[in-house]
């Protein structure tokens, strides 16, 4: 004879069977998510709300520092798990490179400051301009680009890196975006310094940088922050600081940051070394008309300030549009950065400036 199921204990069937379904469904697209993209791994789980949530992130190799806010990880070798490259810095937070083969001459150093498209952002140690530059002019060239930085951190970053390392050039790398760096006192989640105007001057703010915040997580986002579809998803919708359990990722503190870059050229050119300041552009000078012009007011308007300060200025972008119109943009970026062949492209534009008649 059958034995019936009761309608409670099949309602309690078909739901756990609903709920084994969309975990299954869940399981799959999180699988899927992490092979298709590259900073993920289905070996390694990381919760990624602690891990890079902030500039700071568990699983980025930056270290806090009280006068720029974050720097590279000193002594780092290892996988940046959030790009998913090999990053190498050392003793001075100083990002490596052509560590296999023997280092040029001390003198006639060239020393590169920047944001990430200094540092190489998304590639590997060899592949970032002042890597390539190195292997181009047999001069020794010293990587000081740092992440996410402003146009206020580069220049602090600058001034310590050549009273301390003496180099016989100073090159200043740049996006546009960074002059609107300037303005914030956060940035990706991280405190960060920066420069106010009083009285036509400028006047350093936030210094000492107020040390990083330790997360707390409630209960849903200790678990499911190891997602990283749902992580993804949040960072689709624009909901990071929602998701990053309320930290606040940005914060302005004026909008004054046309003014500021033109008094940091003045900084610049105080410094006792031959600076060179090189202006790059992201992928969207090339995809979208408005961003195009954007970028191109913003790089003329703080070269113009450099020019006035009896700087030297290298402006990538007719060199780099050739290149694009050639080829299209792919060849020469990767997501928001360029590539091996982008930097290589870049660094000869530079090699080539440096040895032209002034």
């Amino acid at each position: 004879m059958r034995r019936t199921v009761g309608k409670g204990r099949e309602a309690t069937i078909g739901a756990a069977l609903v709920l084994c379904s969309l975990l299954l469904c869940f399981a799959a697209l999180e699988a899927a998510a992490r092979v298709l993209a590259q900073r993920a791994s289905l070996w390694r789980f990381p919760n990624y709300i602690t891990a890079y949530r902030t500039a700071l992130g568990s699983g980025v190799p930056t270290q806090y520092d009280a006068r720029l806010g974050w720097v590279p990880r000193a002594n780092f070798k290892g996988t940046d798990h959030q790009e998913a490259v090999m990053y190498t810095a050392d003793a001075l937070s100083l990002r490596q490179h052509n560590y296999d083969r023997p280092p040029p001459p001390a003198d006639d150093a060239i020393l590169a400051v920047g944001d990430s498209y200094t540092e190489g952002g998304e590639v590997e140690d060899n592949a970032s301009w002042p890597a390539h530059l190195e292997r181009l002019t047999k001069r020794r060239v010293i990587n000081g680009g740092v992440g996410g930085y402003g146009l206020d951190q580069i220049v602090l970053r600058a001034e310590d890196l050549v009273a301390r390392l003496k180099p016989a050039t100073l090159l200043v790398g740049f996006i546009a975006d960074d002059v609107g760096r300037a303005e914030l006192t956060r940035r990706s989640g991280a405190a960060k310094p920066y420069f106010a105007i009083e009285n036509g001057a400028l006047a350093l703010r936030n210094v000492p940088v107020p040390p990083p915040e330790a997360a707390r997580l409630d209960l849903v986002r200790r678990v499911l922050g190891y997602s990283f579809l749902i992580d993804l998803v949040m960072r689709r919708l624009d909901l990071l600081d929602y998701w990053y359990a309320g930290v606040t990722l940005e914060h302005r503190a004026h909008r004054d940051g046309e003014r500021v870059a033109c008094l940091l050229m003045a900084r610049l050119a105080a410094l006792p070394t031959r600076t060179v300041l090189v202006a790059q552009y992201t992928p969207g000078a090339w995809r979208d008309e408005a961003d195009r012009r954007e970028q191109r007011r913003l790089v003329a308007h703080v070269a113009g300030c450099a020019k006035a300060a009896k700087l030297d200025v290298l402006d990538t972008f007719e060199a780099i549009e050739r290149a694009v119109v050639k080829d299209g943009v792919a060849p020469y970026y990767i997501n928001w950065h360029m590539n091996d062949a982008g930097n290589a492209l870049t660094a000869t534009l530079i090699a080539r400036h440096l040895t032209a008649p002034r």
